[in-house]
């Protein structure tokens, strides 16, 4: 999990964030293994979990404790134009929750369950005060089981795709469109004041952002390399 191994490593092409949780230790910091190593802060030390693939996963507790990388060491991660995409292994205990973005109202993008469809995920980006969401289908993911929850955008068509253990679950497409940036913390399962959603509570493991868009294959290459850890 986090950069592929072997002989086919093209998935891990402009890969601009990678959290696999390999340390299972630790209450201020983890480490992020993609170039350029974003500085990720704990905040209230959210609890470390061993799943018993030998995996540990982070459990946030959906009330005050998050992750984070300040504003002025991730521009990289603003996507204002450009291609881009996202993964997060996710167990959630709790109804809704946000699990990684631009922090802060307005936003620049984010991705979370709930909010804007009940049980199935949303892929919100900003342009000023206005705002576009690509939703999938309601009552896709149930609470306490893991699954894999990724998006792609695609700057030139525009053309948003939201992904589930690597199937294309997409129901609502939000028109992307170029962002300012807003110099918003990146945050994980930190709830969005503005955003209409809360707090993540539940595990997170795996966490990666592309700087490019993950084709349908890729998603389903990642779900397929990586389900046993997560006994899907």
């Amino acid at each position: 999990m986090g950069l592929v191994k072997g002989f086919d490593r093209t998935i891990n092409k402009q890969l601009l964030l990678s959290i696999p949780m390999f340390e299972g230790i630790g209450t201020s910091t983890i480490k992020d293994i993609a170039k350029p190593h974003h500085l990720v802060s704990l905040t209230h030390s959210p609890a470390w979990v061993l799943l018993s693939s030998g995996v540990w996963a982070l459990n946030f507790d959906g009330t005050n404790d998050y992750a984070s990388i300040s504003h002025a060491l991730f521009t990289d991660l603003d996507f204002t134009t450009g291609d881009f995409s996202g993964i997060c292994w996710q167990y959630k205990t709790t109804y809704g929750g946000f699990y990684f973005g631009n922090c802060a109202n307005p936003m620049t993008w984010g991705f979370y369950i709930g909010g804007d469809v009940t049980e199935g995920l949303v892929l919100k980006t900003w342009s000023g005060a206005s705002s576009q969401s690509t939703i999938s289908a309601a009552s896709i993911v149930s609470s306490s089981v893991w699954y894999l929850a990724g998006f792609s955008v695609r700057d030139s068509d525009p053309s948003c795709r939201l992904y589930l253990n690597g199937i294309d679950v997409t129901s609502v497409l939000g028109i992307y469109s170029p962002r300012g940036a807003t110099g918003a913390d990146f945050a994980i399962a930190k709830g969005v004041g503005g955003g209409g959603i809360g707090n993540f509570t539940g595990n997170l493991c795996g966490i990666r952002v592309w700087n490019r868009r993950l084709d349908p294959r890729e998603h389903m290459e990642i779900f397929n390399r990586e389900r046993h850890l997560f006994g899907v």
